[in-house]
């Protein structure tokens, strides 16, 4: 660990830096603020998700019609109910499902970013915080990766 104060490395072990800093309150100032960064990225990601997700549900907004005129016809008139009255239906339906994979694909990014901040610990603090470091030491190779759980991403 490197001291904030006087830029040498530290064992993670101590709580001062031999010029008096203490360490453990950096190390944990350092977590919060990255913590407040998963925070920030996941509501950009959100809004960035909705505005997406916006112009698909006006078009399910035009599937309505198909779906309440033939539950309305059957409800009311029940004794003339007929199969062209159900076909009336199926064309809602198909709306309904392409919306509803469309949503499950576009929101997927989101739903990982959520299980990752419900379930993230101090140990993936370090270790994202130790890989950007390595990657930062080892120099460039045009692929970034980031390692979450065991499981690796690129960037």
């Amino acid at each position: 660990m490197t001291c904030a104060n006087c830029r040498k490395t530290e064992y993670l072990t101590r709580d001062y830096c031999r010029c008096g800093h203490y360490l453990g309150g950096q190390l944990e100032d350092e977590y919060i603020a990255w913590e407040q960064q998963l925070y920030s990225a996941h509501c950009s990601l959100s809004e960035r998700t909705e505005s997406k997700l916006r112009p698909f549900r006006y078009i399910v907004l035009l599937g309505l019609p198909f779906l309440v005129v033939p539950l309305a016809q059957m409800a009311f008139l029940a004794e003339r109910v007929s199969v062209a009255t159900l076909f009336w239906m199926a064309p809602a339906l198909v709306i309904f499902g392409v919306f509803a994979i469309i949503e499950r694909f576009l929101t997927r990014p989101l739903q990982r970013s959520a299980m990752f901040i419900e379930n993230h610990t101090f140990a993936d603090f370090f270790d994202q915080k130790h890989q950007i470091k390595s990657a930062m030491d080892a120099g460039s190779d045009d692929k970034w990766t980031v390692t979450t759980n065991s499981h690796t991403t690129e960037i």
